[in-house]
C-alpha cells in the first residue's frame, strides 16, 4: 500500500471513528449528564418545599389579618362597601342618603362594576369620605363626584349632597 492510499484511508477512518465514538459513548454521557442535572434540580426543589410552605402559611396569616383589620369577611364586595361607608359616616358629619344598584359592564375580558351612591353632609366630611374610600379601603377608583344642594321645606335650610360613582375593575 502506498503512502498516498494510507493517508486517504486514515482521513476516511478519522470521521468514521469520531461518529462511532459519539454514537457509542459521548452521546450517552451527555444524556446522563443532562438527566443528572434535572434530577438535582428536582431534589433542590423538594428540599425547598418546607420553607415555601412556611412562607405561604405566614402570607395567609398576614392576609387574614388584613381582612380582619379592614373588617372584610366572606360577604360580597357591595356589602363590604356599605359597611365601610357606614363606619365612615358614623365618624364624620356625613349621612348615606342613597345606595343604588350596581352597574355591571364587560369590555373584552375585563369586568367593570360601577357603584352609585349619594352622601349628604358637610363638604369636608364628604371629601374625607371620598379620600378614605379611594386610599384606605382599596374599594376602587372614584370616577365621578357631583355636588348639589337642596332645600328642606320644613326648616328652609340648604344641605349639601354628593352623587359618587365608584368603579371597580376586575
Amino acid at each position: 500500500m502506498s503512502p498516498k492510499n494510507k493517508l486517504q484511508l486514515l482521513l476516511l477512518a478519522i470521521p468514521v471513528a469520531a461518529f462511532l465514538s459519539y454514537s457509542l459513548g459521548i452521546r450517552r454521557t451527555i444524556e446522563a449528564y443532562r438527566e443528572s442535572k434535572a434530577l438535582e434540580q428536582k431534589m433542590n426543589s423538594i428540599r425547598d418545599i418546607p420553607r415555601q410552605t412556611a412562607l405561604l402559611s405566614q402570607k395567609a396569616l398576614y392576609l387574614d389579618s388584613l381582612l380582619a383589620k379592614k373588617n372584610l369577611g366572606g360577604t360580597s364586595f357591595e356589602n363590604n362597601l356599605i359597611k365601610a361607608l357606614s363606619a365612615i359616616a358614623d365618624s364624620l358629619p356625613v349621612a348615606i342618603k342613597d345606595f343604588n344598584s350596581t352597574h355591571h359592564s364587560r369590555m373584552d375580558d375585563i369586568m367593570v362594576n360601577t357603584y352609585n351612591f349619594e352622601l349628604s353632609g358637610e363638604f369636608t366630611g364628604i371629601l374625607k369620605t371620598i379620600y378614605s374610600l379611594e386610599t384606605e379601603g382599596n374599594y376602587g377608583e372614584i370616577v365621578h363626584v357631583r355636588f348639589y344642594t337642596d332645600r328642606k321645606n320644613r326648616n328652609r335650610r340648604k344641605r349639601l349632597n354628593a352623587v359618587i360613582l365608584l368603579q371597580q375593575v376586575q
